[in-house]
């Protein structure tokens, strides 16, 4: 929940990304390029962050209604793990300039896991990574989103993320939580 809590409590310039919406026992938040899906017991309803990490929710002036649907996924390509430890290894390399943010992210292709700032090189070999021809070149997850992925495998205690390939989105289920 913590992990929710810093996605929504980012500074946003639209208002209604500055809270968390329950639904169904879950909580949800995004920053339209990502959305974060956690178990929850508060009763449904839009919230307010930190009254929740307070333990003390309290209930936002907006409208439910003002919350940004999910993106569709699109076709389903393949699924695969990724063991947490591998994925943060590869997040040290990543690149973390915004001139060359073609190099803000890990690339997964045939059996390798790849990520460099330019400098530095870290290829983790070893596991099975869906091969389409949409993707002949691999993929690659942006920084944002293994960093999140990271984090929410460090909360939820857990040493493997599964994770499904879609068309338009990649999908991380880390313990109770989703990552999409």
């Amino acid at each position: 929940m913590k992990t929710l809590i810093k996605l929504a409590s980012q500074k946003h310039t639209l208002p209604i990304l500055n809270n968390v919406l329950v639904s169904g026992g879950y909580a949800m938040a995004t920053n339209i390029d990502m959305v974060i899906k956690s178990p929850c017991t508060l009763p449904d309803g839009f919230y307010i962050p930190h009254g929740i990490l307070e333990g003390v929710p309290a209930a936002s002036a907006l409208e439910v209604g003002e919350f940004p649907q999910a993106v569709e996924r699109g076709e389903l390509l393949g699924t695969f793990t990724i063991k947490a430890a591998e994925l943060e290894i590869a997040a040290w390399h990543m690149g973390k300039e915004e001139t060359r943010y073609y190099l803000k992210g890990v690339c997964f292709k045939g059996t390798d896991m790849v990520s460099t700032d330019g400098h530095r090189l870290t290829v983790i070999s070893g596991g099975e990574y869906p091969a389409h021809p949409d993707f002949d070149a691999g993929f690659i997850v942006p920084c944002y989103a293994v960093k999140y992925a990271i984090s929410l495998a460090k909360e939820a205690r857990v040493s493997v993320i599964e994770a499904t390939l879609h068309k338009n989105r990649i999908v991380f289920k880390i313990g109770g939580h989703e990552l999409v």
